[in-house]
């Protein structure tokens, strides 16, 4: 027997899943999905810092550098027969063996549930964030593994919200192109339905507050200050204007002032707002200011650190998108423009819901520098997920890193590292 059949014939039939927050093998309860990362932090933190220096620069050096170095080492791979050609996520599925060996992969089904809530109930044969788990296996050179599981949801951070909503004369009736773009009609409208959509999906744990108020030329009307649930704040405004909530947010008169409302934005959340809270302001509006266009005002706002996500109902959007909108981690604005009243409880659901933006599985031997990946947020369902098998040659490395990494709207990072490790005879 050769050396090299040798070394395909060395690994036993032992695989061990190392993740980050220990379970059942190591005698822990999981802890919280939060408890998670922060103990992840701290510990990076804890290390040197020469060392968690050095670590960062080789981490960004090999992911910098993977993306062109990627295609040429696959492409060698794939000739040497070494690498599978499995694509999770995507559409190709080469399952090329080594020359000379067997095309044998044995398979692996890990369940990879993140403990969001400490529990100790851990199903048989699930691997629950970390400790030693052993799985045997009968692979001579490579290993298909099934990642399934659940992400956590997005955390409920303190978040004061403030909607401005536009009721100037171009929202009801008139003639021309210019008017009826959100009629109020048989006791509501476009806006007023985006409104109570968006405080039907508020968390009721006190954490998001959020406070309205409607502008024309003037404030027109707005609630004394914050409250803990969307009937509390109807209720606040229809005792303000005494009269019904339809006529106050459905209303339709006078000219369009983007500072004023800026500023009323401005003064609840400096006068009401929580120190600890993410301040963020929706604006809704149907078209470019007739008096003041608000630029000075936002950009005020933005350097203080709110949050200001537009959507513009029919008219034009360039102000709104490109001077008063913040932007996201990728540098896109936080904006929406729709062309009827109708879509509108959608659009500021999608802005003002946090939500998860990207879930990812990387994995690589523990010897290269070349990260493959498998875009989970494409196969969730609510927030359960199943990947297509990925294969793992036992040829290319005897261990393997894997991250799962997740960031929601709010700009909420976690990374849960794990590992799968073969060991010698």
């Amino acid at each position: 027997m050769g050396s090299s059949d040798k070394k395909r014939h060395q690994f036993i039939h032992l695989v061990t899943m190392i993740c980050v927050f220990g379970v059942a093998a190591c005698d822990r309860q999981p802890p919280s999905f939060n408890e998670v990362s922060r103990e992840y932090v701290d510990e990076d933190l804890t290390s040197s810092q020469t060392r968690s220096n050095e670590a960062d620069k080789g981490e960004g050096e090999r992911e910098r550098g993977s993306e062109d170095s990627k295609s040429t080492a696959e492409d060698a791979d794939r000739n040497s027969g070494r690498y599978p050609g499995n694509n999770p996520g995507g559409s190709g599925d080469d399952t090329t063996s080594e020359p000379g060996v067997p095309g044998i992969s044995d398979a692996l089904a890990v369940n990879w549930t993140l403990p969001c809530e400490p529990s100790s109930a851990i199903s048989s044969g699930t691997i629950v964030g970390g400790g030693r788990h052993q799985v045997a296996v009968d692979s001579q050179s490579k290993l298909d593994v099934t990642f399934t599981g659940s992400v956590c949801k997005p955390a409920n951070t303190p978040r004061d919200l403030v909607f401005v909503v536009d009721v100037t004369g171009s929202m009801g009736g008139g003639a021309g192109n210019d008017f009826n773009h959100d009629p109020h009609v048989n006791g509501t409208c476009g806006r007023l339905e985006a409104i109570r959509h968006v405080l039907s999906m508020m968390p009721n744990d006190g954490s998001a507050r959020v406070s309205l108020m409607t502008f024309n030329s003037r404030i027109a009307a707005k609630s004394r200050q914050f409250f803990a649930t969307g009937e509390q704040l109807m209720d606040d405004l229809q005792r303000g204007k005494r009269d019904s909530i339809d006529n106050i947010i459905c209303a339709a008169d006078g000219v369009t002032d983007y500072s004023v409302a800026l500023n009323g934005a401005r003064q609840m959340l400096a006068n009401h707002g929580r120190a600890e809270a993410q301040k963020e302001v929706y604006f809704i509006s149907d078209g470019v200011p007739t008096v003041n266009n608000g630029v000075r005002e936002a950009q005020s706002l933005r350097a203080s650190g709110v949050i200001i996500a537009p959507i513009m109902l029919i008219g034009d959007e360039w102000l709104l998108r490109d001077h008063i909108a913040s932007r996201d981690s990728q540098g896109q604005p936080l904006f929406r423009k729709v062309g009827e009243a109708s879509k509108l409880a959608d659009a500021l659901a999608e802005l003002s819901m946090n939500r998860l933006t990207k879930v990812e599985l990387r994995y690589r031997p523990m010897n290269s520098g070349i990260w493959r990946s498998a875009n989970v947020r494409e196969r969730l369902s609510g927030y359960n997920f199943q990947l297509p098998a990925i294969t793992f040659s036992l040829l290319e490395d005897s261990e393997f890193e894997v991250i799962l990494d997740a960031l929601d709207s709010r700009g909420n990072h976690s990374l849960v590292r794990g590992q799968l490790h073969a060991t010698a005879q």
